[in-house]
């Protein structure tokens, strides 16, 4: 698991990283359009949306107290990535987090 916890702290500072890099360079409204407009683009963001709700569903199915899940979804939709990586390091330190979905 050790391995899992330095993966998850380098995604937490490569995606901190890079929202502030991306707040500070471009405006979202437009780059989402932009991104939107190609193909690829799109493809992306779909499994970007896939993926997040896929996290969001075994967040849910984990915590069941919507007192802890829903900041965690809240956090994941905004942060995306940032936030997984947050939760597994969190969930990781649970001994809940040995329990197979």
């Amino acid at each position: 698991m050790r391995w899992v916890r330095s993966a998850a702290l380098v995604g937490i500072v490569v995606m901190a990283a890079a929202i502030v890099w991306g707040i500070t360079a471009g405006g979202i409204v437009d780059d989402f359009s932009s991104v939107w407009a190609i193909p690829w683009g799109r493809v992306g963001l779909i499994d970007l949306f896939v993926g997040l709700a896929l996290v969001i569903a075994i967040v849910i199915w984990r915590e069941r107290d919507p007192r802890r899940w829903i900041p965690w979804t809240i956090g994941i939709v905004v942060l995306g990535n940032l936030a997984t990586a947050a939760y597994v390091l969190w969930a990781l330190r649970d001994p809940r987090g040995e329990r197979a979905p």
